[in-house]
């Protein structure tokens, strides 16, 4: 879409007076920033009376919902900063060369020659990099900054045929090449440069063949389109080991950056260090103030701030104050990933509205995860256990359809209130679920076989519906204590001892050995079940739903 620019600020910076590509935008602070990132959800407390099938649709505004954190607004102000100078060195009304360099001349016969300001020596740093976990807003952040300064192609009609293009984000193709790097590059400016009406180079002709050409076309309609930051997103999808591929793309990029004279901003997950290793001359550019690596929020104050924001938007028909526990459930489940909280903030509204509780509660939260976060949760899971974001075991392992998965739910969810709901079918789905992450754990103990397991799961899911996993868990394994060998009353003392000896012969993580001692030391469910989770004997998917 084509924007006529008509209006046209004082900038109090003196580098920047007289430039049309940076005065078309006012002068733009930190707190500005800010609140152009910021994407609030709609909302009106009186939504909260409409229908079941309205309210789902009103918790999918949430996958919209952006709040930017401190290290977010601080990398977008330093990339902004970046693009203004990259405009400042194309400043397309600036004097022709020819004027320049006879004024140049001149100072130098009359001996009034001054130092030079203009760094034309100078190899520029107009590379930014964005480097961080799945889930913690990379892309986000950029786009909901440039897309809101730049919604599309601006046209400085006082300035005659003088286009700006703000941004360009290309993904990098998975498996890709240099080349089918180069070319979505160069269709994507095409295009823009087809908007314009005007003659630009290469946008009617054939598709430039070899990367050498694919460069120069590139650089061509980049100035042409007076580009202000060409955005490679994805870049990780360019790594593939030390191999002769990588090294192609990233001799290709290191020419693009270097020809093209335009800042370029590479985002990825933290394999993109993998890539720079390849190239050091890229690994030079992209090291300075514009670079960042996005991590997952701690449990913090940032947190707190964050979840307070994200439960303002209750369209369930109780409202629920945000408990410390609530916190810590969502924080259990989400490890501070931006992204899975808001969906398991929309998973758990859109459950609630169908099972008709119509509130949020952490019993209900810790069901929405267990049902909703299977594919995500192994890897919530290392997350909580101490693993390193860093880790290249996670560097890409966020499921990819997540986002895919919540529609389809929201869309199935629709349809079932639309059709009207059994709630009683709704809630069998629920305990069957349930009853399998117990009867996983259960067999995860190897005192317990797949048979029993599910059997003995069933059993407790359907006594007590309401309990976690874990309690379950706990139940079982001390009703079925009986199945290792322990003193009772009709023994003699002597055997007693024989068999409370033999018993703490067994290894230490035996779980008859744990059971025996936990029952010996205290009475009842809680010192048993304490005892299993210090030995981690309630197993990995037990722990994942406790």
């Amino acid at each position: 879409m084509l924007f006529q620019v008509d209006d046209y600020f004082e900038s109090p910076n003196s580098d920047y007076r007289g430039n049309p590509l940076i005065t078309a935008f006012p002068q733009i602070d930190q707190e500005t920033i800010a609140a152009l990132m910021e994407n609030r959800v709609n909302f009106d407390e009186i939504e909260r009376t409409h229908s079941a099938d309205l309210r789902i649709q009103y918790v999918m505004r949430l996958l919209n919902f952006f709040l930017p954190l401190n290290h977010q607004i601080e990398f977008c102000m330093k990339l902004w900063s970046l693009i203004l100078y990259g405009y400042k060195r194309r400043n397309p009304l600036k004097k022709a060369t020819a004027d320049t360099f006879a004024k140049l001349m001149a100072q130098i016969k009359e001996r009034t020659l001054t130092a030079s300001s203009d760094g034309t020596a100078f190899d520029a740093m107009l590379c930014a990099l964005l480097i961080g976990s799945p889930g913690t807003g990379k892309s986000t952040s950029v786009k909901s900054l440039l897309a809101r300064l730049g919604p599309g192609l601006l046209h400085h009609a006082k300035h005659g045929a003088t286009y700006q293009l703000l941004s360009l984000t290309v993904q990098a193709p998975k498996n890709g090449s240099a080349r089918s790097l180069a070319q979505d590059i160069f269709i994507a400016l095409r295009n823009a440069g087809l908007e314009t009406g005007q003659p630009m180079p290469y946008i009617h002709g054939r598709m430039p063949k070899t990367e050498g050409e694919l460069t120069q076309a590139i650089t061509e309609l980049a100035q042409k389109l007076n580009l202000g930051v060409l955005v490679l997103d994805e870049l990780q999808h360019l790594y593939r080991g030390a191999d002769g591929s990588d090294n192609d793309a990233m001799k290709f990029l290191t020419g693009v950056i270097n020809r093209i004279g335009i800042p370029v901003l590479l985002v990825g997950t933290w394999e993109c260090m993998g890539l720079l290793g390849l190239e050091a001359r890229i690994a030079r550019r992209a090291t300075g103030p514009a670079d960042a690596q996005y991590r997952r929020m701690r449990d913090d104050q940032e947190w707190e701030a964050f979840m307070d924001v994200l439960f303002s938007y209750q369209f369930t028909q109780k409202v629920v104050e945000l408990t410390a526990e609530m916190r810590d459930k969502f924080y259990f489940h989400t490890q501070g990933v931006q992204d899975l909280a808001v969906k398991l903030m929309i998973a758990s509204q859109i459950d609630a509205i169908l099972d008709e509780t119509e509130c949020l509660s952490e019993i209900s939260v810790e069901a929405s995860a267990v049902r909703h976060f299977s594919l995500i949760a192994p890897v919530v899971r290392m997350l909580r256990e101490g693993r390193r974001e860093t880790d290249p075991v996670l560097w890409d392992l966020e499921p990819s359809d997540l986002n895919d998965y919540m529609q389809a739910f929201a869309t199935k969810a629709r349809v079932t209130v639309r059709r009207g709901w059994d709630r009683s079918a709704i809630n069998a789905a629920r305990k069957v679920g349930l009853a399998e992450a117990v009867a996983a754990s259960l067999e995860a103990t190897q005192n317990v076989g797949p048979e029993d397991a599910a059997a003995l799961a069933l059993a407790s899911v359907e006594a007590a519906p309401h309990l976690p996993a874990s309690d379950h868990v706990a139940q079982i394994l001390t009703e079925t204590t009986a199945l290792a060998p322990r003193p009772t009353k009709s023994k003699s003392a002597k055997r007693q001892q024989e068999v409370a000896e033999a018993i703490l012969g067994f290894d230490a993580m035996d779980l008859r050995r744990i059971l025996f001692v936990a029952s010996r030391e205290s009475s009842g469910c809680e010192g048993i079940e304490a005892a299993l989770h210090e030995a981690n004997h309630l197993g990995v998917l037990a722990e994942e739903f406790a």
